[in-house]
């Protein structure tokens, strides 16, 4: 999306629009004499925002505008000014500063990205959901880890006897083990599926 770059005033309605558009008007003529977006805010009763950011709204594009502005700006030339008046709770002055066009690119310059993008999140997706539905098994549903190990096409080494202070550490290392095949599978087969 394109950026505007956008200089922005408000003027709130408490009570009497008619004197709060005669004061932004006052103000729109010192901006066209050269007065700067930074002194109104601090000459006119602007709102609180507009005195902090001293009338400099930023770069957006039009989606991230409000709609107030986005309905105005779009047809502006650069350093145009307009005076906005059509709201009930409040008077804008906008400007715009700049406009600055993003290059469009072609869909085989950012194909890849976007694969890598697309499977990084199912990849991860799946990664998470497959490590809970195993954590699952073993601790809810007590499936042997013999038979998680089938599933997953793991091969289980064969130790000395253990006491129970370190089945937490076999069980760890066997998740692990796990994991780093979950996730491979999951990886291949989401890139696979992306390419095609």
């Amino acid at each position: 999306d394109n950026l505007y770059e956008i200089n922005h005033l408000v003027f709130p309605i408490k009570d009497d629009k008619p004197n709060v558009i005669l004061e932004a008007k006052r103000a729109y003529l010192d901006l066209e004499n050269n007065k700067s977006f930074a002194n109104i805010t601090v000459k006119y009763s602007v709102d609180d925002d507009t005195k902090t950011n001293k009338g400099y709204l930023g770069k957006l594009t039009l989606g991230a505008m409000p709609k107030i502005i986005k309905s105005n700006i779009i047809d502006m030339k650069p350093l145009e000014t307009k005076i906005i008046t059509s709201e009930s709770n409040a008077i804008h002055i906008i400007q715009l500063m700049q406009k600055e066009i993003r290059d469009n690119k072609e869909f085989e310059e950012v194909k890849e990205t976007i694969i890598d993008k697309l499977s990084n999140e199912k990849g991860s997706t799946e990664y998470y959901l497959t490590l809970d539905n195993l954590k699952n098994k073993i601790y809810s549903d007590r499936v042997a880890l013999s038979d998680i190990s089938k599933m997953f096409n793991l091969s289980i080494t064969k130790t000395p006897k253990i006491n129970s202070l370190y089945k937490d550490k076999i069980l760890l290392f066997f998740l692990i083990l796990i994991e780093e095949k979950v996730a491979a599978f999951a990886y291949h087969f989401l890139l696979k599926d992306l390419r095609h």
